[in-house]
């Protein structure tokens, strides 16, 4: 019963969300003259707050899929504006993303 009335609140919202930020315009290729799609925004937002996160703790705050993010942190990195740092623990390795601290200051 609680699952399901939750599923249906869930649901609104997103609806509710996806609607009015259509109605916004942001949804727009790019906010305000910004050289960056609202994804490429929101994961230089996650860049900038985080030390140095992994791409798998970006897609699980920002909900996108690893292509998605990989896709975008390619660009990131074609334009100078990021790396990947692949670090080996316990015989794993994680990818641990930069961001050039220079343009992220100046975004704020």
């Amino acid at each position: 019963m609680a699952q399901d009335e939750h599923a249906q609140d869930i649901a609104a919202l997103r609806g509710f969300n996806r609607a009015y930020t259509n109605r916004l315009g942001l949804l727009n290729p790019h906010l305000d003259g910004s050289p960056f799609t609202l994804s490429e925004a929101r994961i230089l937002y996650e860049l900038a707050r985080r030390s140095a996160p992994t791409a798998a703790e970006i897609g699980r705050a920002l909900h996108l899929d690893r292509g998605q993010i990989s896709r975008t942190l390619k660009r990131f990195s074609d334009r100078g504006l990021g790396s990947r740092l692949v670090q080996s623990q316990n015989a794993t390795a994680a990818a641990r993303l930069t961001a050039d601290r220079k343009f992220l200051a100046s975004l704020s």
